[in-house]
């Protein structure tokens, strides 16, 4: 996309600090849509972003992980494979959370609404398996990758996660809570098989899926972020 490092930087610090990115329908859940926000704005984000490139313009091998809900399976964007796809219209498919934003057309020939594959494979280590050169993965330290039995009866304390519990009360805090289960829950759906992947955990702190955020706190998301990466370097020797 010729744009820098700090470039990059730059404009998701602006993202993060939009509240109007999070456009609810008029009428709530009345509305037809099937998210809790429209997502047009972020739409709108993108187009401005991307403009007209096609995967095919990235300079770097690319793929997507995405979500077709006409046949309910997963699906990969291919740089190489789908360079005629619109960078805009593959962006929004990764920002289309199911539930929480409404679906989006991963192609403008095609009707099929797609969403984010997150709720099924959010963790996709194996993505570049088919690839011989060495690749690193990213997780937050809050998602799971395996279940065990002793912290799963640990749970049914209800005493557990006292940092992370948010109350629901209501039909309106439910799909919230659904949607974040799912997302944590799915990171072990797609293990990488490769002796040269190296998996990157992430501190929470530097977790920026969230919009309307101070610049202090996006501040301290990026610099959380980032530190986690120079210490991956650093454990595999090369920082």
């Amino acid at each position: 996309l010729g744009m820098s490092w700090a470039e990059i930087i730059a404009m998701l610090r602006e993202l993060l600090q939009r509240e109007d990115l999070l456009d609810s329908p008029l009428l709530g859940f009345l509305d037809s849509s099937p998210g809790v926000f429209k997502g047009e704005e972020i739409g709108r984000e993108l187009k401005r972003v991307f403009r007209n490139k096609k995967l095919g313009d990235l300079r770097t091998p690319t793929r997507i992980m995405g979500w077709d809900s006409w046949a309910a399976q997963p699906f990969i964007l291919d740089s190489q494979m789908h360079p005629e796809v619109e960078c805009w219209r593959a962006a929004s498919v990764a920002m289309a959370i199911e539930v929480m934003f409404n679906l989006v057309r991963a192609r403008a020939d095609n009707a099929r609404l797609c969403g984010d594959c997150g709720l099924v494979i959010n963790v996709p280590h194996g993505l570049w398996d088919d690839r011989p050169e060495p690749t690193l993965g990213l997780r937050f330290d809050y998602q799971q990758t395996v279940f065990d039995v002793q912290t799963l009866i640990a749970n049914g304390s209800l005493q557990t996660g006292e940092n992370r519990v948010k109350p629901v009360r209501s039909w309106a805090d439910l799909p919230q809570a659904l949607v974040r289960t799912a997302l944590e829950t799915a990171c072990s759906s797609w293990p990488s098989n490769k002796d040269n992947f190296h998996e990157v955990v992430v501190d929470a702190d530097g977790d920026g899926l969230a919009f309307g955020l101070k610049g202090t706190e996006c501040d301290r998301r990026v610099n959380q972020g980032y530190l986690a990466g120079r210490r991956a370097l650093v454990r595999l020797g090369l920082g």
